[in-house]
């Protein structure tokens, strides 16, 4: 089956605001965590149910090399992705 892949606003507003994060340790960073994150979204899009459900049928697909997660739902034809969360945050800032 082929989904559709759909970023929130938010979860733009999280890859954004990590490249800018990483940016600002290293130059060239930000460019690999961006890199990093469109490995992980392409996979979860060619295997969307490889990552498994979490709570509320919210799965989290783990970036390799990076603190982060990519939390994102599955419905019908469309992959949903609401959130690029860094995983050393307080978890209840999840998205529910």
């Amino acid at each position: 089956m082929v989904y559709k892949l759909n970023l929130k606003t938010e979860a733009k507003t999280d890859i954004i605001d990590g490249f800018y994060w990483y940016e600002r340790k290293s130059e060239g960073l930000g460019s690999r965590f961006v890199h990093a994150v469109e490995e992980t979204l392409n996979h979860i899009n060619k295997y969307p149910l490889h990552f498994q459900v979490k709570y509320n049928n919210f799965r989290q697909g783990i970036i390799e090399k990076f603190p982060f997660v990519i939390i994102y739902r599955i419905f019908d034809d469309e992959i949903i992705v609401f959130a690029v969360f860094p995983t050393k945050v307080n978890p209840k800032k999840k998205p529910q």
